[in-house]
């Protein structure tokens, strides 16, 4: 999660970005943590290549990950940690939207995310029309910045 927010990926198959494939190492302090998701805050680059390039479906994929790795960072910063995606999805909305600290809407996007990301990554004939992925590419950058805002809370 934190090289990814470095600006690392783990790249899978295909050349999608894969998930952790083990359990982080100790917690890095919140300073590095908060920097980390600065550098990320309208960083989309590899969402916006794949949008500029035609490739809908794997700039959903990168706004989702995108978007993974804010929200596990503002989690970490809190000592949770979680070894799946539903996971940090239950924990979003369990410590951040139901504690007032993001609004329903942000949650609600990030369910969309992941929505989104199912979709483009196992449904092999769907199409994503291009305005709605240029939305969401806004969208992310708007979510990554309320997560930098709760590292700094």
């Amino acid at each position: 999660v934190l090289e990814y927010l470095r600006g690392g990926s783990h790249l899978g198959p295909a050349g999608y970005v894969d998930e952790p494939r083990s359990t982080l190492g100790p917690l890095l302090g919140q300073p590095f943590i908060c920097r980390t998701v600065q550098s990320r805050v309208n960083c989309h680059a590899p969402a916006r290549r794949d949008y500029a390039a035609g490739d809908m479906a794997l700039a959903i994929n990168r706004i989702y990950y995108d978007c993974f790795y804010a929200a596990s960072a503002v989690l970490l910063s809190e000592n949770r940690r979680f070894s799946k995606h539903a996971g940090v999805r239950a924990a979003v909305h369990q410590y951040l939207v139901n504690a007032n600290r993001l609004s329903v809407q942000w949650g609600q996007f990030y369910d969309q995310t992941i929505e989104d990301r199912q979709e483009a990554d196992y449904q092999a004939l769907t199409e994503f029309e291009a305005p709605r992925v240029y939305d969401r590419i806004s969208q992310a950058s708007e979510f990554i910045e309320e997560m930098r805002r709760l590292l700094h809370k």
